[in-house]
């Protein structure tokens, strides 16, 4: 009983305690207030999310669970194709008419999965030293890389948590501590959650579970080779029918906005250059380049850590003298997983090979088909993720493999501490670095307090059920400011009226016809008379004559607003707002 105590200690309650702080310190717990929407308002990615919650609840069931029809009407989408999180939508479903109108979980998830990062850096760490405080070092350097603080802006995309659980099935050895039939459970249910979260990291961890597979089947035999296929093959098939359950497939894989062969590589100094994340300016210079999926920086305790456990192992070596604490891995027992991460390390560099971000050495090109094969997975360098944690991981390794243990564990301290304290903000992001309750990016949020106020403040909304959906003229993200789409969407998704205009991860060729439709009745100035037109600012001029022959046109909160001319109260209201 002790020593489950112990390990739950261990495994839990001190990890989530130092994912919960590093996540505060980062963001502040306030992010994780259902009711705070305001955070996500302003950027179109995280609007989308909170969209195709909004749509989802408020709808019927479709088929499959995860499809809605209002956000993109009428041919609808889904909350896989917004990113928004199906493992945790689709069963909230279920409650969405007993929840806030303002009501998000997205800021909860972060959360949790700084925690749940946080675990799992403890058990991975736990692989290879039983001191507490070097686990607890460990726990916080898996949770303090600067690829996380980065990636957990977009949401499902900073669940690394999967990668390292993941790696931690693989690299166990214990069949004491875990069976294994738990271990392939585990593996079945981290996969499965995977898809319900976010592709990229499915494909990451099917990866890493065939690895799994390979290791128990081709080198300890503890699986048969039959059974080793089959969970393969019965995985892929679990993950692609959870994907279709969730929507994955309402509109064709073959339709990728601005898709161009593989994007976003990784950059050869990527580990080692901050691109202006570091309060040390020998890390590496700032680059606008240096966001989005090029960055790939370790943090300079990492770093430093590395080198020391290079410098140590290689010194140790040369004079023979034998390491302490040493695992009893053999290089058999790991070359499935050197497989695949060297497979991941040569996609992530892609056939465009940059020095820098700033400086292409080469680039060849690919073969049609595996471009087209591959369109899904296109942003590259995502896929050195797991390679990136082993490197954390064997960096620990070396550090208490070859110095005494309670030396190991200040080292580990150091390192986390000094991770910690060079965060200085994200490059190029001035607005989101903006100090807020003392978290260093509480600046990224959309601005207002907790309670949500939106814009749309005049009476005549109240009058908008008179209609069925809103359409803004022409499809833009974009009505007088970015992202602002958002409030005319918000609006409709409360008050159950449909949008014709969707962001979602795929284009659908059927809807860009019905938009096209819609245009060209426009400009022959008919209108619909169950639509709600807001008209942007950019053709503002050019497009008030098309409505005027059938419609009404007023200015509503500063926003052009046009109705076919009725006896609605809404039209009424909208004839007082000359435009």
């Amino acid at each position: 009983m002790r020593i489950l105590a112990r390990r739950l200690l261990l495994f839990l309650a001190a990890p989530v305690c130092f994912g919960l702080f590093v996540f505060h310190y980062y963001y502040g717990l306030s992010f994780a207030n259902p009711s705070y929407i305001s955070w996500m308002v302003g950027n179109c990615d995280f609007v989308t999310w909170l969209l195709g919650w909004q749509f989802l609840r408020q709808e019927p069931w479709q088929w499959p669970p995860g499809k809605f029809i209002g956000y993109g009407f009428p041919h609808g989408g889904s909350v896989a194709l917004t990113g928004s999180l199906p493992l945790v939508a689709i069963p909230l479903k279920f409650f969405g008419h007993h929840l806030p109108v303002d009501f998000q979980y997205f800021g909860a998830w972060m959360a949790l999965s700084y925690a749940l990062q946080a675990c799992a850096g403890a058990m991975l760490t736990r692989l290879v030293t039983k001191n507490a405080f070097a686990i607890a070092a460990g726990s916080i350097l898996f949770v303090s890389v600067p690829v996380l603080v980065m990636q957990q802006m977009c949401g499902s995309t900073g669940s690394h948590w999967l990668i390292l659980f993941a790696l931690w099935l693989y690299l166990v050895r214990d069949l004491d501590w875990i069976s294994l039939r738990s271990t392939l459970i585990m593996s079945v249910v981290l996969n499965l959650m995977a898809i319900l979260i976010f592709p990229y990291l499915a494909a990451m961890v099917f990866a890493i579970s065939c690895a799994l597979y390979v290791r128990l089947g081709v080198l300890q035999k503890t699986l048969t080779y039959r059974q080793m296929v089959s969970l393969v093959a019965g995985v892929a098939a679990a993950d692609v029918f959870f994907l279709y359950l969730a929507g994955g497939f309402v509109i064709s894989v073959k339709n990728f906005p601005n898709a161009r062969g593989l994007e976003w590589p990784l950059a050869l100094n990527g580990l080692f250059s901050s691109g202006g994340f570091s309060r040390f300016s020998f890390m590496g210079h700032y680059s606008p380049m240096y966001g989005g999926e090029h960055y790939m920086y370790l943090g300079s305790g990492i770093v430093l850590l590395s080198l020391i456990g290079v410098a140590v192992s290689f010194w140790k070596s040369h004079k023979r003298v034998p390491s302490v604490n040493q695992p009893a891995y053999d290089r058999a027992y790991f070359w499935p997983l050197m497989v695949v991460c060297s497979l991941f390390s040569l996609y992530a560099l892609s056939n465009n090979v940059y020095l820098d971000c700033d400086h292409k050495l080469f680039s060849f090109p690919l073969p049609d088909l595996f471009v087209k094969v591959v369109s899904p997975f296109r942003e590259c360098a995502r896929f050195f993720w797991p390679c990136y944690y082993m490197i954390i991981f064997l960096a620990i390794t070396a550090i208490v493999k070859n110095v005494n243990t309670h030396l190991a564990a200040l080292l580990l301290c150091l390192a986390a501490g000094l991770q910690l304290c060079e965060f200085k903000g994200i490059p190029g992001q001035a607005k989101w670095n903006s100090p807020l309750h003392g978290q260093l990016l509480t600046g990224l949020v959309g601005g207002g307090g907790i309670r949500y106020e939106s814009p749309l403040k005049d009476p005549v909304w109240n009058h908008c059920r008179d209609y069925k959906g809103i359409m803004v003229y022409p499809n833009s993200f974009k009505v007088k400011a970015d992202a602002d789409f958002f409030y005319f969407d918000y609006l409709a998704a409360n008050n159950g009226l449909y949008v014709t205009g969707a962001y979602l991860a795929r284009l659908d060729d059927a809807q860009e016809q019905y938009l096209q439709r819609s245009y060209d009745q426009i400009s022959k100035g008919h209108l619909n008379d169950s639509l709600i037109y807001v008209v942007t600012d950019a053709s503002r001029d050019k497009a008030l004559p098309f409505f005027a022959t059938e419609g009404v046109c007023g200015i509503v909160d500063q926003y052009t607003i046009c109705v076919k001319n009725s006896d609605t109260s809404f039209c009424r209201v909208l004839k007082s707002r000359k435009a």
